[in-house]
């Protein structure tokens, strides 16, 4: 009887994390060899192994931890969540920087209107998320990069509410673009 695919999935799933507590590498290659009908395919399941691998390394790099071939699965999530944790504030220390040297040039007040600088990885997401635009996935990585500003204009009356969102270039300071509430 052949198996659904979803059947396949949860099998391969289960096999893969049941390797990994069992601390086998060795194993869930043989066995993808072998029992190759239990997984999509035998491509895709050593891909998912490869690239679970290679973020394990690249974290433990990162972080100069050693490689632990026991509690891999555990130690793996724990450095996701602190490398996570580290991008989000390394993001953070970008925005400010960047933006603290051009705030004396494109910072605005008037009777009406205030120029915001966003500070975080969260104010383009909520800004994206008002304005229905694309801030956050576009524009954001790069501003990271340094190769455009992006700022948000709001009506004093209504700070914490999202007017305009104005991309602004670096080198000269002109307006590119800005988009408002619809």
């Amino acid at each position: 009887v052949p198996m659904s695919d979803a059947r396949k999935d949860m099998l391969s799933y289960k096999q893969v994390r049941r390797y990994y507590y069992d601390k086998d590498f060795k194993k869930i290659l043989e066995d993808a060899k072998i029992d190759s009908i239990y997984s999509l395919n035998y491509g895709r399941f050593i891909a998912n192994i490869t690239d679970t691998l290679t973020d394990y390394f690249r974290m433990c790099d990162y972080f100069k931890k050693p490689y632990e071939k026991s509690d891999f699965f555990k130690q793996f999530v724990a450095l996701s969540k602190t490398y996570k944790i580290e991008q989000t504030t390394i993001e953070n220390n970008v925005l400010k920087d960047f933006y603290s040297r051009y705030a004396n040039k494109i910072s605005f007040e008037n009777n009406d209107f205030e120029v915001i600088l966003p500070t975080c990885r969260e104010d383009f997401k909520k800004e994206a998320d008002s304005q229905h635009n694309c801030v956050y996935t576009t524009y954001f990585p790069k501003v990271l990069k340094n190769e455009t500003m992006v700022v948000f204009i709001r009506c004093k009356a209504e700070l914490a509410k999202s007017y305009i969102t104005c991309e602004i270039n670096i080198i000269t300071g002109q307006i590119i673009q800005y988009l408002t509430t619809y």
